[in-house]
Order: structure tokens, then sequence, then C-alpha cells
């Protein structure tokens, strides 16, 4: 994959493959559901199945959606988790953050000055939220 777009008006992902030449195969659109505003979008492979996966964050339900790859073109819901209600996404990022070599996910959500934690387990799926408190206005 090499690109992956977050249409927020539109509550869907857009997936463009690209071919080497700075080329792109045609679009696929991945519809998240109505309401949902998708903001935010990430890749990785969070299954250990050596294709990117994508990670996508939702304002207006307050979610993180996981979308595994079934092929290197085609992508299938796996899950959804709930994120703070009322916070203002800002950014999301998939690592390693408790060193037990499987990817987790990181919301920063501004309006709650928290960050949530969601840990990986090797087939995709993940913990609960996990929330740790930041700075007032940070």
């Amino acid at each position: 994959m090499d690109i992956a777009i977050a249409n927020t008006r539109k509550d869907s992902i857009t997936v463009a493959l690209g071919f080497g030449n700075e080329t792109f195969t045609g679009e696929q659109i991945y519809s998240m559901g109505y309401g949902t505003n998708s903001c935010f979008t990430t890749t990785d492979d969070l299954n250990n199945d050596s294709r990117p996966d994508l990670v996508v964050l939702n304002e207006g339900t307050n979610s993180v959606t996981v979308l595994l790859s079934f092929d290197y073109a085609t992508f299938k819901l796996h899950s959804s988790s709930s994120t703070d209600t009322g916070s203002y996404h800002v950014s999301i990022a998939v690592g390693d953050l408790n060193n037990d070599s499987v990817l987790d996910i990181v919301v920063a959500n501004r309006n709650t000055n928290n960050v949530g934690v969601y840990l990986g387990y090797d087939n995709g799926s993940f913990t609960a939220q996990i929330v740790f408190s930041t700075e007032l206005l940070s």
C-alpha cells in the first residue's frame, strides 16, 4: 500500500497502491460507517503476516478501527475500540510501547489532556484503552 487517506466528511478511507513508477492503481474506498468522521490513518503489520494493515482514528464515533490486509490490495474490518468521549484526537501512532515485540497503538487527545494506549496481541487485536494523563493543556 502506498497511499491511505482518511476522508473525514465521507466517513471512509481511500487506498491506492503504487506501481513503483509514480503511478497508482485505481482507488479502493472502505466505508467506516455513517458519522465516523475518520480523521487519521496509519499503517503497519499488526498481525505478523508481512502485509501492511490499517489503523483508523474516528473522531465522530470516538473509536479506533483496525482493518487487516486480506491480501496486498484488500482490507477487512477486524476490530473497533472506544476512545475517550469528548476528546479531540490529534494524532495516532503504532509502535512497541511495552517492549514485548508486539505492536501497540497510541492516540493523543487534546481536550482531555491524555493519551490512550491499546496494547497489542500478535493477531491484530488490542486491549481496551489504557488512559495516561498528560499535563494540563498539553
